[in-house]
């Protein structure tokens, strides 16, 4: 299994994908590595790799309540921006993305 980062995507080729369906972070409501953390630990994902997760978690609620609203805003239309830029460049031409 290979681990990425979706707001970076390199082991994605470019057009390669032709759907995707995602429910982005909620910014500053939960620490979702928390959430998850047995889920990883089933995945064999525990160790390094959750570090690196706790790491890039985009929108988390640890990272984020140490910045003020405005900082919190600007954080957050980054890490998104970053997912949909790279969502563009790995769709195909007209494939759809649905978030929810």
């Amino acid at each position: 299994m290979e681990i990425d980062d979706a707001c970076e995507l390199a082991s994605v080729k470019t057009g390669s994908i032709h759907a995707v369906i995602s429910s982005p972070p909620y910014a500053a409501t939960y620490d979702y590595m928390a959430h998850h953390a047995m889920r990883l630990r089933w995945l064999g994902l525990e160790g390094k790799a959750t570090t690196s997760f706790a790491e890039k978690e985009m929108g988390s609620r640890r990272r984020y309540a140490e910045l003020d609203a405005a900082s919190a805003l600007a954080e957050w239309q980054h890490e998104l921006e970053g997912f949909l830029l790279q969502m563009a460049r790995v769709l195909v031409k007209d494939a759809p993305l649905v978030l929810l």
